[in-house]
């Protein structure tokens, strides 16, 4: 194991792995929940099945009230960096366009109203999961702070997963991937679930027929995924060198 990294999948015994509530909205609450436990069915990130764990809030069990305000939760307290990436994957269903996930990197925890987010995303964002990079530099003790905004919807999903802390390792320069890294800049194939889903449910956003028949494809095609090659490596029909050093 890497004591640099912290990767928090949320399926081990420490589910919530040390996020801890600060506010909480009515009775919806930040949770570890299986895609088969929501209101919304969806598979985590993780291991891609419908028993997979994820963390979020899961706005159907508002007893069908208008939920408004916001809730948030926070990380364990980490040392001062001068330089270290989190990443995470997340994924929105059926909220309003006006409502929001927010992260707050949290540099002075002694001052507990001190939240300025860092990032936000809003509305439905569909049946997939995304992800995001932030590079946090302090010199004080910071925590990860999640936040959902809500104005009124009494049904909808809010999921996080794979959150990954790369202490004191910057993140790579942002909007340029040459595929040197060891990882893949966040692009990763879409693959099949292990469990059924229903195809209107992972396409309910699209109603055109044949752009449901080309997603749905890649969905369920077992045999072809994207992934990282080197010139020389597996395929048949492959390029003499890549593009970025020009080697193979």
């Amino acid at each position: 194991m890497d004591l640099n990294i912290l990767d928090c999948t949320f399926e081990h015994p420490d589910q919530r792995c040390k996020f801890d509530t600060l506010t909480t909205i009515q009775n919806i609450k930040w949770n570890t929940y299986t895609g088969s436990s929501t209101s919304i069915k969806i598979a985590d990130h993780t291991i891609k099945t419908l028993g997979g764990k994820f963390f979020g809030i899961d706005i159907g069990t508002g007893g069908g009230k208008p939920v408004v305000g916001e809730t948030r939760v926070a990380s364990e307290q980490f040392n001062a960096t001068k330089g270290t990436c989190v990443t995470f994957w997340y994924q929105i269903r059926g909220i309003k366009q006006e409502e929001m996930l927010t992260l707050f990197i949290r540099r002075d925890i002694d001052h507990k109203d001190n939240y300025r987010p860092d990032w936000i995303v809003t509305g439905e964002q569909g049946p997939f999961w995304y992800s995001h990079r932030i590079n946090v530099v302090s010199d004080k003790k910071w925590q990860i702070v999640f936040g959902a905004v809500l104005k009124g919807s009494v049904s909808g999903l809010i999921a996080i997963d794979d959150i990954r802390v790369e202490f004191n390792k910057p993140c790579p320069q942002p909007r340029r991937c040459d595929f040197e890294r060891e990882d893949t800049c966040l692009w990763e194939s879409i693959g099949p679930t292990k469990n059924e889903i229903s195809r209107d449910q992972r396409l309910g956003w699209s109603k055109k027929p044949i752009g449901m028949n080309v997603i749905n494809n890649i969905l369920q095609n077992t045999e072809l995924s994207w992934t990282v090659h080197s010139p020389w490596h597996g395929a048949v029909y492959k390029p003499m060198s890549d593009h970025t050093i020009g080697k193979n």
